[in-house]
């Protein structure tokens, strides 16, 4: 049985669109019984870091992280499932959140690039007792939320219902006045 060695062009310090490629990874991806493709470990402009194929770079199959794409998705609808980060400073005095992700400058530009930041907590009420779950989807609020609607359609306050709250955003018809009692 022979063996085949394989020569890796070494493209460390190359840019591909909005990748750097910062080192050869140490694993390889399989393809069928006989090929292997080297990994390449990328840096975004958008301070996140992704693993890559050298052909894909090269043939400009791939050209960022995701993020590129994410900003260009007009027209569809992106969920996001995350966990917020609660910042404070050397005193332990609170600064605020921050949405846990991969990369230096994503969790703090997020917002810039998404249309929605809807924040899912049990959260207690002035004059109620026990806290109640709620989704938050304005800023300020009384949490100090990070949460954000560009949509204008939903209030600050909503059920806890995730498919009457993608329906009240995406519906494109104005919300009926409802007559006051």
């Amino acid at each position: 049985m022979s063996t085949m060695s394989w020569r890796i062009v070494d493209i460390s310090g190359q840019r591909f669109g909005r990748l750097v490629v910062v080192a050869l990874h140490p694993e390889r991806e399989r393809y069928g019984t006989r090929y292997y493709f080297a990994l390449w470990r990328c840096r975004c402009d958008c301070g996140a870091e992704c693993i890559a194929r050298g052909s894909h770079l090269r043939g400009g199959k791939v050209t960022s992280c995701g993020c590129f794409q994410l900003q260009h998705a007009r027209g569809k609808h992106v969920v996001f499932i995350g966990i917020l980060d609660r910042l404070t400073d050397d005193f332990n005095r609170p600064l605020g959140f921050q949405v846990q992700m991969e990369g230096a400058k994503v969790p703090r530009e997020i917002g810039a690039i998404v249309d929605e930041i809807i924040i899912m907590d049990w959260v207690k009420f002035d004059g109620r007792g026990e806290p109640t779950r709620a989704f938050i989807c304005t800023s300020p609020n009384r949490w100090n939320y990070p949460a954000k609607d560009r949509s204008g359609r939903l209030d600050q306050i909503e059920e806890p219902h995730l498919g009457r709250l993608l329906t009240k955003i995406v519906d494109q018809r104005k919300p009926a006045a409802t007559p006051e009692a």
